[in-house]
């Protein structure tokens, strides 16, 4: 889920908040800590206060936009994630 009008580290923050059980995290900074490994992780560490923006050419761009959708799979701490880059025809 991307909400436009979030920043990339609201949008996963929102998502490790509503996906991730409290008692997984002993505060909200480790939360926080967490969320902000994420965002190294797939490399917006520079983006994290972009605002997502929208189709209409305001915001990320569509790669930038694609390993925003990672990191929110991510967030949500999974055993297993695959990933699939095919060329659409």
């Amino acid at each position: 889920m991307q909400t436009p009008e979030l920043t990339v580290r609201e949008t996963i923050f929102f998502s490790a908040r509503m996906r991730l059980c409290d008692k997984l995290f002993s505060s909200g900074k480790e939360r926080e800590a967490f969320v902000d490994q994420v965002i190294k992780d797939v490399e917006l560490t520079e983006l994290k206060d972009f605002i997502v923006g929208s189709d209409n050419g305001v915001g990320l761009s569509f790669e930038q936009t694609k390993r925003l959708s990672i990191a929110v799979e991510l967030a949500a701490s999974p055993s297993v994630l695959f990933l699939d880059e095919r060329e659409s025809k």
